[in-house]
C-alpha cells in the first residue's frame, strides 16, 4: 500500500506515576503512535489486553477505541494523518 503522512498534529512525552488511566481513548481522523521510552503500559480494547514495554512502539488507526492504565511509564506519542492508496499514487505517479 502507498501512503504518505500528510500532517504531523502533535507530539508529546508523558511520565505517568503507577496507577494512572484513561478509558474510552478514541482519536476518528487520525493515527497514533506510542512510544514506550519506560516502564509500561496496559492497553485494552474489547477483550484483547496489549503489554506495551519499554521499546515497544504501537501504532493505534482512526477510530480504534482503547483506554490505557499506567505503570511507572513514560512514553512518547505522535499524532498524524495519512494519505493511503489512490491519492498517493496520484501525487507520486504525476510529472
Amino acid at each position: 500500500m502507498d501512503f504518505s503522512v500528510t500532517k504531523f498534529n502533535w507530539g508529546l512525552l508523558r511520565k505517568c506515576p503507577d496507577g494512572w488511566g484513561s478509558e474510552y481513548l478514541n482519536y476518528d481522523n487520525s493515527y497514533i503512535i506510542v512510544i514506550v521510552l519506560e516502564g509500561n503500559v496496559l492497553y485494552k480494547h474489547k477483550n484483547r489486553e496489549i503489554l506495551a514495554t519499554k521499546n515497544d512502539i504501537l501504532i493505534f488507526p482512526p477510530g480504534f477505541e482503547r483506554s490505557g492504565f499506567s505503570r511507572s511509564t513514560e512514553f512518547a506519542t505522535i499524532n498524524f494523518h495519512l494519505e493511503t492508496d489512490m491519492d498517493a499514487n496520484i501525487f507520486l505517479n504525476s510529472s
